[in-house]
Parts: C-alpha cells; structure tokens; sequence
C-alpha cells in the first residue's frame, strides 16, 4: 500500500519538476527506502496495536494520501499516536 502510494509520488514529482533520468532514479531509490521502513513501521503498528479489520482493508486499498487520511479513522487515538510515535512523528 504504502509502495504504491510512494511510486505513484515520485513520478508525479519527476513529471512536474522536470527531473532527469538520473535525478528520478535518485528520487526513485530515497522513495523506495524510506518506503520499505515506513511499511515496517506500519506492520508492526498493525500486530502490536491489534488494528480492527476495517482499518487493514482501508490501507490496503488506499492508493492517495487523502484516502489513506480517511483509513486513520479506523484507528483509535492510542494507535494512532502510537504509529506516529514510531514513524518519528
């Protein structure tokens, strides 16, 4: 989920500030990296926190910053600072 919402960003960034094909794939990487951790970051929320099935069905299938906005909604304020807290927020 998170992959795809940051591969989606990425292009849009590369596309609207003009980015070289070495300056996307740069971009691409520090995207797919923090990416990586960021999903980790929210899988580990998920299990400790005990996520409600609405909440990982919304996540899966948000594919836009706003929609996944909408998918914090589906979780307490306890799992939601405590998936910030995590992600260094």
């Amino acid at each position: 989920m998170v992959q795809r919402q940051i591969s989606a960003s990425v292009s849009e960034i590369a596309f609207r500030e003009h980015l070289d094909q070495d300056e996307h794939a740069n971009l691409d990487r520090l995207a797919r990296e923090r990416g990586a951790w960021l999903t980790a970051t929210m899988e580990r929320s998920c299990t400790d926190d005990r996520w409600s099935n609405e909440a990982l069905l919304c996540y899966n299938d948000a594919r836009t910053d706003d929609q996944m906005r909408v998918c914090d909604g589906h979780l307490s304020a306890t799992q939601r600072t405590a998936v910030l807290r995590r992600a260094g927020y």
